[in-house]
């Protein structure tokens, strides 16, 4: 890559016709990659590439994410590209452009929806089979860019967001009219000088959303919304 890595995930055993060990990665400079760790150029060390596209985004890629031989980028040109992994590298499968500016993150919640959000501070949710269908659309919740989003591993339903706000939101995807829960506390001021991530972690009776704060780490309880440590 010539410009900052997005994101990096690692190729199931399962896609490719080797057992090598692979990784996928994404650039700022409009590149999908594809890693053989298992070799590496003499002159520098480096894993050998065994595949590059840089022509399905016209800008920066800023999002990716991955299930089984599915793969979701989002970038800088306001579109989302639907990829498929084979034992050849990567074919371009579907494209949709439902956002009106950057597409700061999108996550796959199963073979046939993923989300995603950006600067238009709008949350989008697509079904791949019915690409002709308006996506559900999560709009007004913030003040600022929607940077960061994340699937509830346990509620195929529950979906955590941020943005530069000073609260995360938990939000139902099937009432989207308004937030199920406002997580408060973890910032100090009125705007966070960096993108949050939240994540899920925990267990199906526990759930829980962990976030970084100004001087350690923040736990939520998803059913209270309360701060636990």
């Amino acid at each position: 890559h010539s410009g900052w890595v997005s994101d990096v995930a690692f190729v199931p055993p399962t896609i490719t016709a080797t057992p090598a060990p692979m990784i996928v990665s994404t650039a700022n400079d409009k590149s999908v990659c594809i890693w053989d760790l298992s070799k590496s150029l003499e002159h520098s060390g480096h894993p050998v590439r065994t595949f590059m596209n840089r022509t399905w985004h016209t800008s920066g890629i800023f999002s990716m994410h991955t299930l089984d031989d599915l793969v979701m980028t989002g970038s800088k040109d306001g579109v989302v590209r639907q990829l498929q992994l084979g034992s050849r590298g990567m074919d371009l499968v579907a494209e949709y452009a439902t956002h009106a500016g950057v597409v700061k993150c999108v996550r796959v919640r199963d073979a046939h929806t993923y989300a995603s959000c950006g600067n238009d501070r709008n949350i989008h949710m697509v079904d791949v089979r019915a690409p002709e269908s308006p996506a559900v659309e999560i709009s007004g919740a913030y003040k600022s860019v929607i940077n960061s989003l994340e699937w509830c591993p346990w509620d195929a339903n529950l979906l955590v967001s941020a943005s530069f706000d000073p609260d995360l939101l938990l939000h139902d995807v099937r009432r989207v009219s308004k937030p199920v829960k406002v997580l408060r506390g973890h910032l100090a001021g009125s705007r966070s000088k960096r993108i949050q991530s939240p994540r899920f972690v925990g267990t199906r009776d526990r759930p829980h959303v962990i976030i970084p704060s100004e001087d350690g780490l923040v736990l939520y309880d998803v059913v209270t919304g309360d701060i636990l440590s």
